[in-house]
């Protein structure tokens, strides 16, 4: 069973729960499993094929903070160079996110490829470049510049962490 969730006289845990219900308990290593057997990915891919959309999600998020119109779309570009505030950090946050994502994506093709890497632990620095790229952008849009440092960094050692596991 992948999830258990019980009914109890408690709370919910989450607000969008009914009340009286809570999860007991959740299985990384049967969803590790669905993924791989039913979807033919390994969960590292898949963090792969996630990572691709967090810049194009800063980019829609910087031009709907900057108030872009259809009629921006013959110059986007121009348009985010203008743009100021959490639109222009969220364009920064774009180019960061295109600038990290081929050493991710090629660290974990290589982890994968040479065999050397267990799958727990590709799978394990993907999910973590994935949760700290989420943040970094986060942090970037909101301006808290020392926080959003420490993920960046915290997304280098992950690739850094891919490619030691497949030495």
């Amino acid at each position: 069973m992948l999830a258990h969730v019980e009914m109890s006289g408690f709370e919910p845990a989450r607000a969008d729960w009914p009340a009286g219900y809570r999860l007991v308990s959740f299985d990384i290593g049967l969803l590790a499993d669905f993924m791989e057997r039913d979807l033919g990915m390994t969960i590292a891919y898949w963090c792969v094929f996630a990572a691709m959309f967090i810049p194009w999600i800063c980019a829609a998020y910087a031009k709907k903070a900057g108030g872009f119109q259809w009629h921006d779309n013959h110059h986007p570009r121009g348009f985010l160079a203008h743009a100021q505030g959490r639109a222009e950090r969220a364009d920064a946050a774009q180019k960061n996110g295109y600038e990290i994502f081929p050493p991710f994506a090629a660290a974990v093709i290589i982890a994968h490829a040479t065999g050397n890497a267990g799958q727990a632990g590709v799978n394990f620095w993907a999910l973590c470049f994935v949760f700290s790229r989420l943040a970094y952008s986060y942090c970037y849009i909101k301006d808290m510049p020392a926080i959003r440092s420490a993920l960046w960094g915290m997304g280098l050692i992950c690739i850094m962490a891919l490619f030691g596991l497949a030495c």
